[in-house]
């Protein structure tokens, strides 16, 4: 990002949670943090929108992004877990 602006994010009530990296790629990307936070963007980051995780994956710490052209991704957490992204949905990596 050539310059930033500061938007207000969605989160979990009551709570402040940390935002360890943010790819974006086009209109679409995503942001992550700790405790499972997991952000959506599909207007190149005007709007984020908070994805909700089922409870197995929302107490993960997600750690690091990478997003290809293409808007296919990578999203590494703790305790070995790798979700894949495809545009603007996720699903977990079997076996991790």
């Amino acid at each position: 990002g050539a310059t930033w602006k500061k938007v207000q994010v969605p989160g979990h009530k009551g709570f402040v949670l940390g935002i360890y990296d943010v790819a974006v790629q086009g209109k679409v990307g995503w942001a992550i943090g700790d405790s499972g936070l997991l952000l959506r963007t599909t207007d190149g980051g005007e709007s984020w929108q908070l994805v909700e995780l089922p409870i197995k994956l929302a107490g993960n710490w997600f750690r690091g992004i990478g997003l290809t052209p293409s808007t296919n991704g990578i999203i590494v957490g703790s305790e070995g877990l790798i979700l894949n992204t495809q545009g603007d949905q996720y699903k977990e990596r079997a076996g991790s």
